[in-house]
């Protein structure tokens, strides 16, 4: 019996553009640099696995999840941020590169953060428990029974009042060649007992004609459930009374790709590309522009005896003023 030890890589290129969305509205203000380019660090990326197999002169190959080492995502990066309010974050600190849309959780102390991130077909998390000093590796999320057409990116995760954590996403499903558009943008949701093994909902959790993206999703002292999403007439509203069935309401006439939580008193706090603010009913919020949005779909959380902010910027603008 001899044993067999295969090392395979695989590399895909994935444009984020299927999206069908203008990046002219999302990201208005946030400034577009030359792309930054992707040098090979000689070090295994996350798609190498290496898998050994005991059998007669059998050779058994295993592949991870494609890594997206090279695409529209190569120069996002995930940070950080720490502060004793939530009304303004300083810059935060680099949590990974090729990483986007971060959403963070805390669970049994420690920091989840979920991404639309490395690998192509499904999403990442990384986790910390050491107050964000170091971060785990990034690792595929599993999502048990997700039909294998799907391309889940976007993640918005939520510890229900149950201690189970629902995860939304967005399937970005591959896009027929000639097509600018999809035809229906989807938003669907799994649960999860830990936070790192996910199981498929039935049904969606909200459909649009019109592209939408970045579902971001909160829930109210009032059993409310909001969700906030990205789209071409900027961030929108859709509403739910279980957490499972929404029904789209308004939008807010502001661009960008939200980041929302409910303060203490039980307005609400929204994030957006450039601008901050506050509303009491969720719908009408007086917004402040902040220093440079070079900060996109931030997600942020009470966190111990403050607040953390995550959210994504561009590799080359990590150094920009507070938000």
């Amino acid at each position: 019996m001899k044993k067999n030890i295969i090392i395979i890589s695989t590399l895909a290129i994935f444009a984020v553009s299927a999206y069908g969305i203008s990046t002219t509205n999302i990201f208005e203000n946030q400034e577009q640099d030359e792309p930054l380019q992707v040098i090979d660090s000689q070090e295994p990326s996350p798609s190498e696995v290496a898998i050994i197999k005991e059998e007669d002169n059998t050779d058994e190959t295993i592949a991870a999840p494609p890594a997206r080492e090279d695409s529209a995502i190569s120069n996002d990066a995930s940070y950080i941020s720490f502060s004793d309010t939530p009304l303004e974050f300083p810059v935060g600190e680099l949590i990974d590169t090729i990483s986007s849309v971060p959403d963070v959780v805390e669970i049994d102390g420690d920091l989840y953060v979920y991404m639309t991130g490395r690998f192509i077909s499904q999403l990442s998390y990384v986790y910390s428990n050491d107050d964000g000093a170091t971060w785990t590796d990034q690792a595929p999320l599993e999502i048990e029974g997700i039909d294998k057409e799907m391309i889940p990116v976007d993640p918005s995760v939520i510890e229900l009042p149950d201690g189970r954590y629902r995860l939304y996403f967005f399937n970005m499903k591959v896009k027929p060649p000639g097509v600018e558009t999809q035809d229906v943008s989807v938003f669907y949701s799994a649960i999860s007992d830990d936070g790192v093994t996910f199981e498929m909902e039935s049904g969606h959790r909200l459909m649009s004609d019109a592209p939408i993206t970045d579902p971001n999703v909160i829930w109210t002292n009032e059993n409310e459930w909001l969700m906030y999403f990205a789209s071409e007439e900027g961030i929108g509203l859709a509403t739910s009374t279980d957490g499972l069935n929404f029904e789209m309401q308004t939008h807010l006439g502001v661009d960008g790709i939200p980041g929302a939580m409910v303060l203490d008193d039980g307005s609400i706090r929204l994030y957006a590309c450039g601008k901050s603010g506050t509303s009491q009913n969720g719908i009408d919020f007086e917004m402040d522009a902040i220093p440079k949005a070079f900060g996109c779909g931030p997600s942020l959380i009470k966190y111990k005896e403050g607040y953390v902010m995550v959210y994504k910027a561009l590799i080359d603008e990590a150094k920009a003023p507070e938000l």
